[in-house]
C-alpha cells in the first residue's frame, strides 16, 4: 500500500504534464490569456475616454426604440443599417436608460473581433501551408489586435455601430478563406452573411466588394456549382432588406446622405484626378501608423508614419500578400488593393484619430500577415542552420573517419 501511495503524486504529475503539453490546450489558455489582455486596457476609463461624439446620435435612437417612439429602417445615418441602434434598445428594456451601456456592448463587440482575429490567423496559416506556425500567426496577430492603441481608444469604446464591422467583417475572412482550403458549404454561405453584416453596420465595406467579385470570378468553376453561393448571397441580401426597402420607398435616400457625407468630407471640392490621387496618398500614409499603433493625441492630429515600429509592420504586411500570392491565396490581395484604390473615391480622411477606422475592418488580416511573414521567415531561418547543422556534422565526421592512426600508443 505504501508503494502505490509514494507512485500516486508521480502519476498526477505526469496526467497533468501531458494535459498541458497538448496543443489543443495551450491554444485554449493562449486564447484565454490574449482575451484578458484585450479586455483590461479597453476597461481603463470607458466611459470618459474618448468623450462622446456622433455615437450620441445612435445611442438616442436606440432608446426611442426602447420606449416604443420608433421603428426604423435604418440608423441615424440612412446609409447605416438599424441593427445596432435595435441590439441598443434590447439593452435598454433589461437594464435602462445608461450611458454606459452602449460602451460596455463596444467593448463586447471588439473582445470577439479579438477572438476572430485569432480564427482568422489560424484559417490563414492553413490556407498557406504554414500549419506548423498557426499558433503563432493566430495568437501574434490577436495580441498586436489587443495592444493596438488605436483599436483600443477608438474600435472599443465609441458606441456606434461602425464598432461592429471589423467583427463581420473579420469572421467573413475566416469564413472565406476556410471555403477555400476545406469547400465547406456552410462556411460559404456564413461568409455571405457576415460580409452583408459588415455592409450593414457601414457601407464603407463596399470598397471590398471589386476585390471579391474579382475573387468570385477566379473561383467560378467550383462557386456555381455551390448551392451555398446562392445561399451566401441570399442572406447578404437579407440582412440588408432594411435598407433595401428604405431606399425603394424614398427613392434612394440612402445614396443621397452618401454623397453629402462625401462632400462635406471632400471640403466642398468636387472629386477630381488630383483629389484623388491626394485622397490615395493619405490612405496609403495612415496604414504604417495603424499597423505600429501610432496614433495622435487629439483628434485630426497627424502621426509620424516614419518611425521604426510601423515601418517594420508595413514591410511585414507586404511580404505577407507577397508569400500569399506566392501559396496562391489571392483573397486577402483582392480585398486589400480592392480597398485601398475604391476608398479614396469617397473619402479623405484617414488620421487615426478618429478616421483611421474607415480601414479598421482589415486590421486583423494586417496583422495576421505580419505574423504570417515572421513565421515564414522563422521557418526558413531555422532550416537553413538545420542543414548547416547537419553539413557540420558530416564533415566532422568524414574528418573523423579520414584521421590517420595513432600509431605507437599502447
Amino acid at each position: 500500500m505504501s508503494d502505490s501511495v509514494a507512485v500516486a503524486p508521480s502519476s498526477v504529475a505526469a496526467r497533468r504534464a501531458a494535459i498541458f503539453s497538448s496543443p489543443a490546450i495551450r491554444s485554449a489558455v493562449g486564447t484565454v490569456l490574449v482575451l484578458i489582455l484585450a479586455l483590461v486596457p479597453r476597461l481603463i476609463e470607458l466611459r470618459d475616454v474618448p468623450r462622446f461624439t456622433d455615437e450620441t446620435d445612435e445611442i438616442m435612437r436606440g432608446l426611442a426604440i426602447a420606449r416604443g417612439e420608433l421603428l426604423p429602417l435604418t440608423n441615424a445615418d440612412t446609409y447605416i443599417g438599424p441593427l445596432w441602434n435595435y441590439l441598443l434598445a434590447l439593452g435598454f428594456a433589461l437594464v435602462g436608460p445608461s450611458t454606459m451601456l452602449p460602451r460596455v456592448v463596444t467593448v463586447l463587440a471588439a473582445i470577439a473581433t479579438v477572438g476572430s482575429t485569432i480564427w482568422l490567423g489560424w484559417e490563414l496559416a492553413k490556407r498557406l501551408d504554414l500549419r506548423p506556425g498557426a499558433d503563432l500567426i493566430a495568437l501574434g496577430a490577436a495580441t498586436l489586435l489587443a495592444t493596438s492603441s488605436f483599436h483600443v481608444v477608438v474600435c472599443s469604446r465609441i458606441g456606434w455601430s461602425h464598432s461592429l464591422t471589423p467583427l463581420a467583417m473579420t469572421c467573413a475572412l475566416a469564413l472565406l478563406l476556410r471555403w477555400e482550403r476545406t469547400g465547406s458549404g456552410w462556411s460559404l454561405a456564413l461568409g455571405g452573411l457576415a460580409y452583408g453584416l459588415s455592409v450593414h453596420t457601414h457601407p464603407t465595406v463596399l470598397a471590398l466588394a471589386p476585390g471579391l467579385a474579382a475573387w468570385a470570378v477566379w473561383q467560378r468553376t467550383a462557386l456555381l456549382k455551390r448551392r451555398a453561393a446562392y445561399v451566401g448571397l441570399g442572406l447578404f441580401l437579407v440582412v440588408n432588406l432594411p435598407l433595401l426597402v428604405f431606399n425603394l420607398s424614398t427613392g434612394l435616400r440612402s445614396a443621397e446622405a452618401a454623397v453629402q457625407v462625401q462632400v462635406a468630407y471632400g471640403g466642398g471640392q468636387a472629386l477630381t484626378p488630383a483629389l484623388y490621387l491626394q485622397n490615395l496618398a493619405a490612405l496609403l500614409g495612415s496604414i504604417p501608423p495603424l499597423l505600429g499603433g501610432v496614433i495622435g493625441d487629439r483628434r485630426g492630429a497627424t502621426v509620424d508614419a516614419a518611425g521604426i515600429e510601423p515601418i517594420i509592420c508595413t514591410v511585414l504586411a507586404a511580404l505577407g500578400l507577397a508569400i500569399s500570392i506566392g501559396r496562391r491565396a489571392s483573397l486577402p490581395l483582392l480585398a486589400i488593393v480592392s480597398t485601398i484604390f475604391i476608398l479614396p473615391i469617397f473619402n479623405g480622411k484617414y488620421e487615426p484619430l478618429f478616421n483611421g477606422r474607415y480601414l479598421a475592418p482589415l486590421l486583423p488580416l494586417g496583422f495576421a500577415l505580419v505574423l504570417a511573414s515572421v513565421t515564414t521567415l522563422a521557418m526558413l531561418f531555422r532550416r537553413r542552420w538545420a542543414r548547416v547543422a547537419v553539413a557540420a556534422a558530416r564533415d566532422c565526421v568524414t574528418v573523423e573517419r579520414r584521421r590517420p592512426p595513432a600509431f605507437g600508443r599502447p
